[in-house]
């Protein structure tokens, strides 16, 4: 409680004149906030598959599929209904940890999936937004 501190006592209110609070344009401020680049409305995620990259072998990833570590390599499989044409577009992310040891055995694997889906490795560090917000939970 405010009352039972000496201090605020010692200070009469009459001290303390009662300005009136100036406005503030916030509008520049808002518009430093970068904009996230949202997924394409005209797109429809299907499914999403991690996979975990060691060496040349991959293997699916069934506990915590949306938690990424930074010793981690992972593969995502992300496969999305196109509305306009009404078929299906897969892409493969690649994603490598921070402190993971990637050499070309991680590598050849993570181009063995794109090629084996159809597509090309997108390599990223961090999970898009888009990737994220395709899929609830991830």
């Amino acid at each position: 409680m405010l009352g039972s501190c000496s201090y605020l006592r010692s200070f009469p209110v009459e001290d303390f004149p009662n300005y009136a609070v100036p406005e503030i344009d916030i509008r520049p401020f808002l518009e430093l906030i970068p904009k996230p680049a949202l997924a394409d409305p005209g797109v429809t995620t299907v499914s999403v598959e991690v996979l975990s990259i060691t060496g040349s072998a991959s293997s699916a990833v069934k506990s915590d599929a949306n938690v990424f570590y930074d010793t981690e390599t992972l593969a995502i499989i992300q496969r999305a209904k196109v509305k306009s044409s009404g078929l299906v577009d897969t892409k493969v992310w690649g994603w490598i940890g921070k402190d993971a040891k990637v050499g070309p055995k991680e590598e050849k694997a993570l181009a063995g999936l794109a090629k084996r889906y159809g597509t090309e490795l997108v390599g990223v560090i961090l999970v898009p937004f888009s990737l994220a917000h395709t899929q609830v939970g991830l």
